[in-house]
């Protein structure tokens, strides 16, 4: 496997998810929901643009929370870049079956 077919879960949210997300992690966020999706967008066409495959992973701040609870971590983007991974690679499993 090269380093191009790695595939990278990004997290995504919807206004409503962002919106709890920016109360649970109000450092962590964009000032607002449409900064943040021009933001998150221009990362996502950067990775693609380096020959890497990107899937947004829409996440539900609660199920995400709750996770974080469970690890003993943060709800930081460190916390949210693990939990898209997670999902993704779950995703990809059940997939296979």
């Amino acid at each position: 496997m090269t380093e191009a077919d790695v595939e990278i879960g990004m997290c995504w949210f919807d206004e409503e998810q962002w919106k709890l997300l920016a109360e649970l992690d109000p450092d962590g966020t964009d000032d607002s929901y449409e900064e943040w999706r021009r933001e998150a967008t221009k990362a996502v066409d950067n990775i693609r643009s380096q020959g890497h495959k990107v899937t947004k992973v829409a996440i539900r701040t609660h199920e995400f929370s709750a996770w974080c609870k469970e690890k003993a971590l943060e709800p930081n983007s460190s916390a949210r870049a693990e939990y898209a991974s997670l999902l993704l690679r779950v995703k990809r499993e059940s997939e296979k079956t």
